[in-house]
């Protein structure tokens, strides 16, 4: 039997058929829009009352350490359209020996992001311990003995006088420069190079392991007890070096 109908009405099936897909997708991309969120800015400022201590813990979050000019500590958090969905929360409050400041910044949903900085302004002579997850930290001019720790993430330290520095990371480089002889060093990571750099004119006893890398020294290497660098990685080279 032959089809008597014109071509315009042989055609008009598939004419729905094609707006109903192009409005399919039209509503799954509002639809994944409206769960994905709008990407936001975020900035949040707080200062503390000092002690002899300062603890920060966080995630999804580049701490930088810095000097501050009036013996309190100033918090600043910003993220400039980095974060989605869940605000970041920090707060800094104090404690009898000190402040503690605490980050939170949720990225593991499918949806989520956040990746925010943290500048905290702290007396130099405090004692700093960060411990921190997906971010790099940096520390520059401080005086009192300092621990830096994040699973991924680069540690850089800058024209420190501590007398003790601790630098942990699981994928980050690190890169240590002290103005004046440390006492103890101990620098590790899993995948990355290390570099520390010391002052001229003092012997260190260096211990420097890497499984997969170089390693360079060009400062005089004793058995002094009071000048110990220890640097451990397994991908990466390692150099110890003198300014």
């Amino acid at each position: 039997m032959t089809d008597t109908r014109s071509p315009h009405a042989l055609r008009r099936p598939l004419v729905i058929t094609g707006l109903g897909l192009v409005a399919l997708l039209v509503l799954t991309a509002i639809g994944f829009l409206t769960l994905r969120g709008q990407i936001r800015d975020f900035d949040y400022t707080t200062t503390v009352s000092a002690g002899s201590d300062v603890r920060i813990t966080g995630d999804n979050a580049n701490v930088n350490l810095r000097p501050s000019a009036d013996g309190r500590v100033h918090v600043h958090a910003h993220a400039h359209g980095q974060y989605r969905r869940s605000q970041p929360q920090v707060s800094g409050r104090q404690v009898p020996n000190g402040a503690v400041i605490d980050e939170s910044c949720d990225g593991s949903g499918p949806f989520e992001l956040c990746d925010i900085s943290v500048d905290v302004d702290l007396p130099p002579d405090n004692t700093v311990s960060v411990t921190g997850t997906n971010g790099s930290l940096t520390a520059q001019s401080l005086t009192g003995n300092l621990s830096l720790t994040t699973t991924n993430g680069d540690i850089r330290a800058s024209g420190i006088r501590s007398a003790t520095l601790s630098a942990t990371s699981d994928n980050g480089a690190e890169s240590l420069s002290f103005a004046t002889s440390p006492i103890k060093v101990n620098a590790r990571t899993t995948n990355g190079g290390i570099t520390v750099t010391v002052p001229n004119g003092t012997s260190y006893d260096v211990h420097p392991t890497t499984t997969n890398g170089r390693i360079t020294l060009s400062v005089p290497n004793g058995d002094s007890p009071d000048h110990v660098i220890t640097a451990i990685t397994e991908n990466g080279s390692i150099t110890v070096r003198g300014t």
